[in-house]
C-alpha cells in the first residue's frame, strides 16, 4: 500500500485503528489484530495514510488504551459549522504498488457510499471500484469513469499527503465496476462548490427515494418527478417524516407510499440526557460498546424509466444542504440491470414498514437546554483554535474555546491519554496534569454540559513540533511487554505471523507494566540462535530490519523498566530477559554485520 486517504463525517478511533491494520494487511478475521500487528502497522504507515473528519464528530472511545493517542498523526479536521454545512462525504481511496518490480503495476481501490468510519450495523450502501493500467492496444475510452481521478486528487489535497504520481496516471487507468452496474459519473464536491439535483429521467415509471434525513423542499422536488402515472415511494424514519409532515408546502403529497425503518443510532457525539457525573461516564462507555439496532443510513434514489434504471447513491441525503453545495458530498450515478433493481426493491419490501400520513407522530422539538448545547457544540467544534505547548509542569492548552451562547455551559478538557479537568472562563492558558512523554498527543477530549445534558468528543490541539517517530516508539514501548516485543522480533526473523499467540490489542489484561512472563514458556516466542542464522542465510537484509527494531525499542524498554521499578524493588523477569537478548544480539550483529 503506497498511499491511502479517507473522508468520513464521523469516525471512532477503534475503527481507525482497524482500518490501519487492514491497510497494512495485519487484521484478523474479526477486523482487529494483535499488539504486535498494531506496532507494525504504525511503523509501516506513518506519513502514508490520512483520515479527514467533520470537526466535533470523533467520539471518545470506551477502550482506554493510551496507544490511541498516536493516531493524532493520521487525523485531519474539517472545521465546518454544522448548523450551516458539514463535511459529509464518505470515501476510501488506496493506491497499491507491487512490493517487487513486476508486470502487475499500480492498482487503485476506491469505495464511496453512506457508511461512516464507525462500528455501527445500520443499513448502508456503497460502491467499490478497482482501477488498473489499461492494457496495450485497447480502446482509450474503455474503463473510464468521469470524475474518479478528480475526486482522488481533491481528497488528497485535503489530507496534506503528497500524491507523487505521473501526471497522466488517471488517464491510463481502466476502472472495473461491479457486475450489472455501469458507473456513468462520480462527483465529489467540497463545501461551497456548485451542485444540483439531476433532472428527472424521461418516461419515469417508478421512483424510490431512500434517505434517513430529509428536508421538505428537496423531498417535494423529488415528489414532482415524472407525471401522474409515476409511482413514487419514500423510505425514511418516523422522526424525519414527522419533521416535514406539517410543512405548508406539503412535501409528502407526491408519494403513493410512505415507508419507514428505525432511525440510525445516535452519533456518540450527539447530545445526551444524563442524571449525574457517574451516569455520564457510564453512558459514554455503553454507547460506544453497544452497536445498536439496524437503523436506516443508506441514501439512494432509484428511478425506473423508459430507457432503463438509474441509481444515484453516495453520501447525500434528500436534503437541500446535500444537493445545493453547502455540504461536502460524494455522489455516483449508476445505470443498473433489472436483477439489481429488483433486489433493491425486494430489500425495501422485506425491511420497511408502511405508514400513513395520519399515523406519523407529531414532531417533538428538542428541549431548550438540548438546543442550546447543540448550538454550543457546533460553535466550539467549528471555531476551535486551541494549541498546545509542553511546559515544565505538563501540557498547556492555549485559546480558551468557551461557547458564546450560554454562560452556564460547563467545559472540561483533557488529553486523550490523561484525565479531564474543568476549564474555567477567563483562564488562559490551562495547565493540564503532567504526563509521561510516551503519552504526548495532540488529541484532546472536550466535554460540554448544560443542566442534565452533555456531549463530548475529541479535537486536535497541535503542538509547535508535531509528535514524531520518537513519541510513537515511546508509546509502542509502553504498549508492549518484553514477551510481545521478542515475539515481534521472532516473527520478523521468520517472516511469519504470530498464529494468534499474541494478545488482541484491545485486551486490557496485559500491559507493558505487568511484567508477567510466567504464563508461557519462552520456547515459541523468544528468538533463537537458529532463527537468526536461518534468517541471515535466506536474506541478510532481514537481519538489518530486525536490528533497526532492536535499536529503536530495546533501550527505550530497558529504561522504562528501570524507571517503573522502585529503588528497593528487585529486578523482574522482563529485565533479565531483555538484558540477555541484548547481550546475545550485540554479539550476533557484530559477527553478521547487521550494524554496518
Amino acid at each position: 500500500m503506497d498511499r491511502a486517504a479517507f473522508a468520513s463525517y464521523s469516525a471512532d478511533l477503534v475503527a481507525v485503528m482497524a482500518s490501519l491494520l487492514a491497510l497494512a494487511g495485519l487484521d484478523d478475521h474479526q477486523g482487529s489484530g494483535s499488539k504486535v500487528s498494531v506496532a507494525q502497522a504504525l511503523e509501516d504507515l506513518r506519513g502514508r495514510v490520512c483520515f479527514v473528519l467533520q470537526a466535533g464528530r470523533l467520539p471518545t472511545p470506551n477502550v482506554s488504551r493510551k496507544i490511541l493517542g498516536v493516531l493524532d498523526q493520521f487525523l485531519r479536521e474539517a472545521k465546518l459549522h454544522e448548523g450551516v454545512q458539514a463535511w459529509h462525504a464518505k470515501i476510501a481511496v488506496a493506491r497499491m504498488v507491487p512490493s517487487k518490480p513486476g508486470p502487475e503495476g499500480v492498482e487503485w481501490r476506491v469505495w464511496i457510499g453512506s457508511r461512516n468510519l464507525t462500528r455501527t450495523i445500520a443499513f448502508d450502501s456503497g460502491l467499490t471500484l478497482r482501477g488498473r493500467p489499461r492494457l496495450p492496444n485497447t480502446d482509450p475510452s474503455s474503463g473510464r469513469i468521469p470524475g474518479v481521478g478528480d475526486m482522488i486528487e481533491k481528497l488528497f489535497s485535503q489530507t496534506g499527503l503528497e500524491l507523487d504520481i505521473p501526471p497522466d496516471e488517471f488517464e491510463q487507468i481502466a476502472w472495473e465496476s461491479p457486475r450489472d452496474v455501469e458507473v456513468r459519473w462520480l462527483s465529489f464536491n467540497l463545501p461551497g462548490e456548485e451542485r444540483s439535483l439531476p433532472p428527472a429521467p424521461e418516461g419515469l415509471t417508478r421512483l424510490h427515494v431512500v434517505s434517513p434525513f430529509l428536508a421538505g423542499g428537496l423531498v417535494r422536488r423529488l415528489g414532482g418527478w415524472g407525471d401522474a402515472s409515476t409511482h413514487r415511494v419514500l423510505l425514511s424514519t418516523l422522526p424525519e417524516l414527522s419533521t416535514i409532515t406539517a410543512q405548508a408546502q406539503e412535501p409528502l403529497r407526491g408519494y403513493a407510499e410512505l415507508l419507514h425503518l428505525d432511525a440510525p443510532e445516535l452519533e456518540p457525539t450527539d447530545i445526551k440526557l444524563v442524571a449525574d457525573e457517574s451516569e455520564a461516564d457510564a453512558q459514554s462507555e455503553d454507547d460506544d460498546e453497544d452497536l445498536g439496532l439496524r437503523g436506516l443510513h443508506a441514501k439512494l434514489i432509484l428511478a425506473e424509466h423508459a430507457a432503463g434504471t438509474a441509481l444515484w447513491m453516495g453520501s447525500a441525503n434528500a436534503s437541500n444542504r446535500a444537493w445545493s453545495g453547502q455540504n461536502s458530498e460524494v455522489v455516483a450515478e449508476l445505470g443498473i440491470g433489472d436483477e439489481l433493481a429488483k433486489e433493491l426493491e425486494q430489500w425495501i419490501a422485506d425491511h420497511a414498514v408502511t405508514v400513513s400520513l395520519a399515523d406519523i407522530p407529531p414532531h417533538e422539538p428538542p428541549a431548550p437546554e438540548e438546543a442550546a448545547l447543540e448550538d454550543a457544540r457546533h460553535e466550539v467544534a467549528s471555531t476551535w483554535a486551541v494549541t498546545q505547548t509542553l511546559g515544565e509542569d505538563g501540557p498547556l492548552l492555549h485559546g480558551a474555546p468557551h461557547p458564546s451562547n450560554e454562560a452556564t455551559i460547563e467545559l472540561e478538557v483533557g488529553l486523550l491519554t490523561g484525565p479531564r479537568i474543568p476549564w474555567p472562563r477567563g483562564l488562559d492558558p490551562l495547565q493540564l496534569p503532567s504526563i509521561d512523554p510516551a503519552f504526548t498527543t495532540e488529541l484532546v477530549v472536550v466535554r460540554l454540559r448544560l443542566g442534565s445534558y452533555e456531549t463530548q468528543w475529541i479535537q486536535r490541539a497541535p503542538l509547535p513540533d508535531p509528535p514524531g517517530k520518537e513519541r510513537d516508539r515511546l508509546a509502542i514501548a509502553r504498549f508492549l511487554d518484553a514477551r510481545t516485543l521478542l515475539a515481534w522480533l521472532r516473527a520478523l526473523l521468520n517472516e511469519q505471523e504470530l498464529d494468534g499467540q499474541d494478545d488482541d490489542w484491545q485486551d486490557e489484561r496485559r500491559t507493558a507494566s505487568t511484567h508477567d512472563v510466567t504464563d508461557a514458556s519462552p520456547i515459541w516466542w523468544a528468538p533463537t540462535l537458529e532463527d537468526v542464522l536461518r534468517a541471515w542465510s535466506r536474506d541478510p537484509e532481514r537481519i538489518h530490519a530486525v536490528d533497526r527494531r532492536v535499536s529503536a525499542y530495546f533501550e527505550i524498554m530497558r529504561n522504562r523498566d528501570r524507571q517503573d521499578r522502585g529503588p528497593d524493588e528487585p529486578r523482574t523477569k522482563d529485565d533479565d530477559m531483555l538484558d540477555a537478548f541484548w547481550s546475545t544480539w550485540q554479539l550476533l550483529r557484530a559477527e553478521l554485520g547487521a550494524g554496518s
